[in-house]
């Protein structure tokens, strides 16, 4: 019962962590590859540094990007669910070494 109660607090944060992450119209206009690099929100990090990569649908409208482990807090972004499966694709191509968590 105790677990049942931290998995479902635990949960509400991530939860509210995500709503109040930032609303893109279109996440490419958020990501560009230039180099060794990739910029994200304006902000750089390695791709060879890139071990983790949240991607998710959070509703019917809405999905998520975050880079969790990093050195930036704040890169989570919401975008358009119609966009996922095209991210996901470029993710694939772009990051094949980091590792997608849903």
């Amino acid at each position: 019962m105790f677990a049942i109660a931290i998995q479902c607090l635990i949960s509400d944060k991530s939860q509210q962590r995500w709503q109040q992450a930032e609303f893109v119209p279109d996440i490419f206009t958020q990501l560009k590859l230039e180099q060794q690099m990739l910029h994200v929100k304006h902000r750089q990090l390695q791709i060879i540094d890139i071990k983790k990569v949240v991607v998710d649908q959070l509703d019917d409208k809405e999905a998520l990007i975050d880079f969790p482990f990093n050195v930036y807090q704040k890169l989570a972004m919401r975008f358009p669910a119609s966009q996922l499966p095209a991210l996901q694709a470029w993710l694939k191509q772009y990051l094949p070494t980091a590792q997608i968590i849903q």
